[in-house]
């Protein structure tokens, strides 16, 4: 099913080509929603936060993303890829819901990082057999919407459907986000033409604040996933 799948993605990149610089509609496939989350969770750490090295600094019980949008770092999650029953210190694990329904509700602490934060562990202490322990994720996500990834794609009149990325350019500070990004071309809702030699950039808030859509088809394969997204907007550079 891997090799099929690989061998289906590469036969539609066959003719792939640039297109004109604008701001556009963006929809990311899960696996590179995946990653953008993977990024963005450093912002949420307790360390970060006592730092000052976040760029979620300060927001706490703020709205910094849709309604459309709660994150969760679910360490009991049923079946799930980074399920354990207690922590890199074996504090136990729980559910933590980072963002709810747009709201930054919470920053996750190992004991070290909380106590220094006037505060408890969220059991978010990782460590493998040789390092001290720091502040991870065990199964991280965003929570499914209702929307087919096909009426998603409905939606967007012009735009760009990112489903891989190349080099990256992710600012753990300030959120900033480029990356270099292979897709396709969308008109009137379908895909057009294959793309790459464009590169994909904004702000991780904006890119929270811009998420229009959350497609139905999240699936527990990785210790982290995404449904498919739908962002308004995005700056997509590539031929003048």
């Amino acid at each position: 099913a891997v090799a099929a799948e690989a061998g289906r993605r590469a036969m539609a990149r066959i003719g792939a080509r640039t297109v004109p610089s604008a701001r556009v509609p963006v929809i990311m496939h899960p696996d590179t929603a995946a990653t953008w989350l993977a990024e963005i969770y450093q912002a949420f750490s307790g360390e970060a936060v006592l730092k000052q090295s976040s760029w979620l600094t300060g927001k706490l019980g703020q709205a910094i993303a849709t309604p459309r949008v709660t994150i969760v770092d679910d360490g009991r999650l049923r079946g799930g890829v980074g399920s354990q029953p207690c922590d890199g210190e074996g504090v136990t694990t729980r559910r933590n819901t980072l963002v709810d329904r747009g709201r930054l509700a919470m920053f996750t602490y190992d004991t070290y990082t909380a106590r220094r934060a006037g505060t408890r562990s969220s059991g978010s202490a990782t460590r493998s057999y040789s390092s001290v322990p720091g502040i991870g994720y065990h199964n991280l996500f965003i929570e499914a919407g209702t929307e087919t990834p096909a009426a998603i794609l409905a939606r967007v009149d012009r735009g760009f459907y990112m489903d891989d990325q190349g080099s990256s350019g992710f600012n753990e500070v300030t959120g900033d986000y480029s990356f270099q990004a292979q897709g396709f071309w969308i008109e009137k809702g379908e895909k057009v033409f294959p793309v790459e030699g464009v590169t994909v950039a904004s702000t991780s808030l904006e890119m929270l604040g811009n998420i229009t859509a959350v497609g139905n088809d999240l699936a527990f394969d990785d210790h982290v996933s995404s449904p498919t997204l739908l962002i308004a907007e995005m700056t997509v550079s590539g031929a003048g």
